[in-house]
C-alpha cells in the first residue's frame, strides 16, 4: 500500500509549544478547545490546535493501515418486524442493505465522530465488541454484519495506550507523550451528552479533510484484552463506499456479566463479592 501523502501544513514552532504548555496538562488545553466550540465558534477554532493535530498525524506514526480483504463488524439492533427482505445463505440477520451505513441521510444523529446527517461506516474489530457498542437489553437479538474491505484503506489511530519519545526529557516532550494519550482518552471516554462529542467530531473532519479514510480508537464499553490484540478496536469509516457487507448472522443477549470492586475505607476499590 502506496503511503498516505498529507497536505502541507505549517510546522509548529517552538512559540507553540509554549502557548501549549500555558494551558497546563494537555487534558486542560482540549478542555478548553471543547469549550470554544461548543460555546464560542462552532466551526473554527485556535490555529494552532489544527498545527498540532497535524503534528500529531505526521509526526507520531499513527497512521495505520486496513487491508483489502479485512473483515470488520457492525451490530444493530434486531427486529423482526422490520425486517422484511427475503433471506439467503449468507445474510440470516439483516440483509446486505440494512446491514450497511443508513440509506437516508435525515436519519442519522450524531456519534462520537460523525455530526448529524453525515454518514460514516461504524465498526469494530471483533463481534463482541460490536455488539458491547450498541449496548443491547437482555433477552434481545443482535445482527452482526461481516464487512469486507474492498480497497486498502489508512486510518489515524487514537488507540495509543502509552507514549514514548526520544532525546532529553523536557517539558515539551512530556506534554507531547501526555497529548498523545489524552487523545486516545478523548475517544476513549464515554459521553452522556451528544454536545460532548463535537471536540471529536472536529479531529474526525479534520483527518477526514487531510486524506484519512477513517479513524480508530478504542471502545469504552470493553476492556482491553491482551490475548486477543485489537479486540476493543473500533473503526469509524468516511469512505465507507470502499466496504461491502458480505454477511450477517443472529446472536442472542443471554446475560450482562459485570465484575464489581467497591471503595474501602481508604479509599482503594477491591474485590467485591455479594
Amino acid at each position: 500500500m502506496s503511503q498516505l501523502e498529507l497536505p502541507e501544513f505549517s510546522a509548529l514552532t517552538e512559540d507553540d509549544w509554549q502557548y501549549f504548555l500555558s494551558f497546563g496538562t494537555p487534558n486542560q488545553y482540549l478542555d478548553t478547545v471543547a469549550k470554544g466550540l461548543q460555546e464560542q465558534n462552532r466551526y473554527f477554532t485556535d490555529f494552532r490546535f489544527l498545527k498540532l493535530l497535524y503534528w500529531y498525524a505526521k509526526c507520531c506514526n499513527n497512521a495505520i493501515p486496513l487491508p483489502k480483504g479485512m473483515i470488520l463488524y457492525r451490530a444493530r439492533l434486531y427486529n423482526k418486524e422490520k425486517d422484511c427482505k427475503e433471506k439467503t445463505s449468507s445474510f440470516h440477520g439483516y440483509g446486505e442493505e440494512d446491514s450497511f451505513v443508513p440509506r437516508d441521510v435525515k436519519i442519522v444523529p450524531h456519534g462520537r465522530a460523525n455530526p448529524d446527517r453525515i454518514i460514516y461506516l461504524y465498526a469494530a474489530h471483533s463481534v463482541n465488541t460490536a455488539i458491547a457498542e450498541i449496548t443491547p437489553p437482555l433477552k434481545s437479538e443482535v445482527s452482526v454484519a461481516q464487512i469486507e474491505i474492498l480497497e486498502p484503506l489508512t486510518l489515524l489511530s487514537f488507540c495509543s495506550y502509552c507514549a514514548t519519545s526520544t532525546g532529553e526529557d523536557t517539558k515539551v516532550l512530556e506534554w507531547k507523550r501526555n497529548f498523545v494519550l489524552a487523545l486516545a482518552r478523548l475517544y476513549n471516554r464515554h459521553y452522556g451528552d451528544v454536545r460532548d462529542y463535537i471536540l471529536c467530531q472536529y479531529i474526525s473532519e479534520f483527518a477526514k479533510n487531510i486524506g484519512f479514510d477513517g479513524i480508530a480508537f478504542r471502545s469504552s464499553k470493553v476492556i482491553e484484552d491482551r490475548k486477543f490484540l485489537k479486540r476493543d478496536r473500533n473503526y469509524t469509516i468516511f469512505s465507507y463506499q470502499k466496504c461491502k457487507p458480505i454477511s450477517s448472522k443472529l446472536y442472542y443477549i443471554c446475560d450482562h456479566q459485570y465484575t464489581l470492586r467497591v471503595q474501602n475505607a481508604s479509599g482503594v476499590f477491591e474485590a467485591f463479592e455479594e
